[in-house]
């Protein structure tokens, strides 16, 4: 296979659009060329390649072309083995991955003959490089995932069905194309004759509208509201007479009204009587 032949072409665009590898890079190593030449060779306006159905286009338009077929076989791949067997998800716990255990190593107690064994005390799983292996666990395809990969997949059966009840006559418009065909005689026999004939022709306009007199309604007088008499009063009414004075009320300063039980409290009344007498003066 020479360089830049037809056949290493054709080769590298079926690569591309095969979805092995979505990186231009991965495509221009699994075919021996470096990707700078792929560059070049896809902005050569020369090169001309036939490709999908299209003849006579340049090698970077077959490209663009086996880039979209990748795309949808991308999209489709992941798609359908997301539906299909879900994805693995790596067990955390607290910010700390959750590594698989050693069934094997974790049987041996000894610490010295388990290192001396495997290599290492912890009881966990390594690869084959000696790294442990962190716990996944498989997280499956929401019911609406689903349910859209079965309508797109399978219409007739999964698809959107709607089902529409009229209630009632519906009248369905018929336009006729072309030549009507005549009314056969039978039919046109039985049908009963038209009595009533309606005028198609349209309306004149030329003629002058005819404006009638209104006639001329008589005005009401309305009788002019009676003058309000106001009453003018000199004395004064119940609520604008001033209230008797509140009569003074009776504390412990006032003067007992009960008489003296003995000379002590009779000479006591006394003395507060005349205190509150010189008070007042």
């Amino acid at each position: 296979m020479t360089l830049k032949s037809e056949t290493l072409l054709l080769q590298i665009l079926d690569d591309y659009s095969s979805g092995a590898s979505n990186s231009l890079e991965a495509i221009a190593i699994r075919n021996g060329i470096a990707i700078r030449t792929l560059f070049m060779w896809m902005r050569d306006e020369n090169l001309i390649v036939d490709y999908l159905g299209r003849e006579g286009i340049t090698f970077g338009q077959a490209m663009g072309a086996a880039r979209n077929v990748m795309k949808i076989v991308t999209v489709g791949r992941v798609f359908e083995d997301y539906v299909l067997n879900g994805r693995k998800v790596e067990a955390w716990h607290h910010g700390e991955p959750s590594y698989v255990d050693d069934e094997q190593a974790i049987l041996i107690d000894d610490l010295d003959t388990r290192e001396m064994l495997y290599g290492y005390r912890d009881g966990k799983k390594r690869d084959a490089d000696g790294h442990r292996i962190i716990r996944t666990r498989v997280e499956y395809a929401p019911a609406q995932l689903i349910q859209k990969f079965a309508e797109s997949n399978m219409p007739k059966i999964y698809g959107n069905k709607s089902e529409v009840t009229m209630k009632g006559s519906v009248g369905l418009g018929v336009t006729t194309v072309g030549v009507q065909r005549p009314i056969p005689p039978d039919v046109l026999a039985k049908l009963e004759p038209v009595t009533e004939t309606m005028s198609l022709a349209p309306p004149t306009t030329n003629t002058d509208e005819v404006f009638e007199a209104e006639e001329e309604i008589d005005e009401v007088e309305q009788p002019e509201p009676e003058p309000v008499e106001r009453i003018i009063r000199s004395a004064p009414t119940a609520r604008e007479t001033v209230a008797a004075a509140t009569p003074a009320p009776v504390g412990v300063n006032e003067v007992p009204l009960r008489a003296p039980r003995n000379a002590l409290e009779a000479d006591l009344f006394d003395k507060l009587a005349a205190a509150r007498g010189r008070a007042t003066l």
